[in-house]
């Protein structure tokens, strides 16, 4: 039995094929960019413009960026009216990193997050089991907006006088 015949109009070859997907994509709408970040700086950047947005999920009064504490220094810390600190940790990739260094700030913050770009929290949202587990929430960034991918989970604080520094410093920032 001959192809051709059976094939009729339908034949195509490798090249005409690839002129009707390059038509075919011409003729698309546009596919949402993903937005990507040349630096952790960049990420934190929108982040923290997004947070003290209205419409963030947070609820933060007051923002500060690189608070030393005893075992390192945390990204972002902010301060809800309540007086619950919580704690961010931004990575562009290393999710895990992060999740290490966001589980350590439950010693002195409420509620502690690991911010990533959309791209990356979609990798580590594939280990969910292990942010709930340790009680850590997940943040995805894409431009200016934020979207919280798995709550924390509120804590309370082993390391009292670390909590209170941390409202003192972020009280009495000027940034």
């Amino acid at each position: 039995m001959n192809c051709d015949i059976l094939a009729g109009d339908m034949r195509s070859t490798p090249k005409s094929r690839a002129k009707e997907l390059r038509r075919e994509k011409s003729t698309r709408p546009p596919h949402r960019v993903e937005y990507s970040y040349l630096s952790e700086e960049q990420l934190v950047q929108d982040f923290t413009s997004s947070l003290l947005s209205a419409k963030s999920p947070f609820d933060c009064q007051k923002l500060m960026p690189e608070f030393p504490h005893q075992s390192g220094r945390t990204d972002v810390i902010g301060l809800r009216p309540s007086g619950d600190v919580i704690s961010f940790e931004a990575k562009l990739k290393n999710w895990r990193k992060a999740l290490h260094q966001a589980f350590r700030n439950t010693a002195y913050a409420h509620l502690s997050y690991v911010v990533l770009p959309s791209k990356s929290a979609k990798s580590a949202l594939l280990y969910r089991h292990e942010f709930v587990e340790r009680g850590v929430g997940l943040v995805a960034v894409t431009g200016k907006r934020i979207t919280t991918r798995i709550s924390a989970r509120k804590m309370i604080p082993l390391l009292p006088w670390v909590t209170e520094k941390a409202k003192e410093s972020v009280t009495h920032y000027n940034g």
